[in-house]
């Protein structure tokens, strides 16, 4: 049969002696198929990773952040992307992002902030390499709490956009109100 895992790579960040936050460790998370799955989308089994080889050193918190099941890992990177106009009380998943540092930066393609325009549930306006979010949208990710840390469910972030937000192409880095510390 053939070997249909994949990998991502994921990144343990901690706050470094001079106070600057910097990446602790580094690690491949092999995402292999559960039985009969096959093909280019599958479920994928739930290992517990250790994600450092050096704990030494780290917080409690931090301690408790190098952990996990596979699954749990990849959902703190890849995060579903989340929005609602602010007379609605419905949350719609409008897509997906990943994190690329510790203090929050995400990537996402930038139809996904175009959303609520091409759905009909708010407006977002393009001036130039710009989006101006208006009518009282509100967009973040959704994040599932370390079950390590003694609490279940997710955490809402919101993006962090203020008014106005750079974009090249067809992708976007974005800042969320995401604390490393906690």
């Amino acid at each position: 049969m053939e070997n249909t895992s994949v990998a991502i790579l994921k990144a343990i960040w901690s706050k470094r002696r001079d106070g600057q936050w910097g990446i602790h460790d580094i690690k491949s998370l092999t995402l292999t198929p559960k039985e009969g799955q096959e093909g280019d989308y599958f479920a994928f089994k739930g290992e517990l990773e250790l994600m450092t080889s050096t704990p030494a050193g780290l917080s409690l918190g931090e301690l408790l952040r190098s952990f996990g099941s596979t699954d749990f890992l990849v959902k703190q990177s890849i995060v579903p992307i989340v929005a609602w106009a602010h007379d609605e009380s419905v949350m719609r998943t409008i897509g997906t992002g990943f994190f690329v540092s510790c203090t929050g930066y995400l990537m996402t393609a930038c139809h996904v902030l175009l959303d609520p325009e091409e759905a009909g549930y708010g407006r977002v306006r393009r001036e130039g390499n710009r989006l101006r979010l208006l009518d009282g949208v509100h967009m973040g990710v959704l994040v599932r709490i370390n079950p390590a840390t003694g609490q279940k469910g997710v955490a809402f972030l919101p993006f962090v956009i203020r008014d106005v937000v750079d974009y090249v192409d067809k992708s976007m880095s974005i800042s969320i109100k995401k604390n490393c510390e906690k």
